[in-house]
């Protein structure tokens, strides 16, 4: 009768033991798709950053250019 009871205590102890070990999975899985999307977020901002910069990089290469061809223009005057 005492080991019975030794099984089923045992049992009871790795039962518990296997929940908190799920529970701690996931935790961990949340925590890590939160983190996955905290990064995306991130990339995403950096990229429209990126963009912007591209975006006003051209103006400015387009304007450098014209702003050449005019002084050119204006020295073979």
């Amino acid at each position: 009768m005492q080991a019975v009871d030794e099984a089923y205590r045992k049992q009871k102890e790795a039962e518990k033991q296997l929940q908190s070990l799920k529970y701690q999975v996931e935790q961990n899985r949340k925590t890590a798709e939160n983190e996955v999307q905290k990064l995306k977020k991130r990339i995403r901002l950096q990229s429209e950053k990126i963009n912007e910069i591209k975006f006003f990089c051209g103006i400015g290469y387009i304007v450098a250019l014209v702003l050449s061809a005019c002084l050119i223009k204006m020295c073979f005057l």
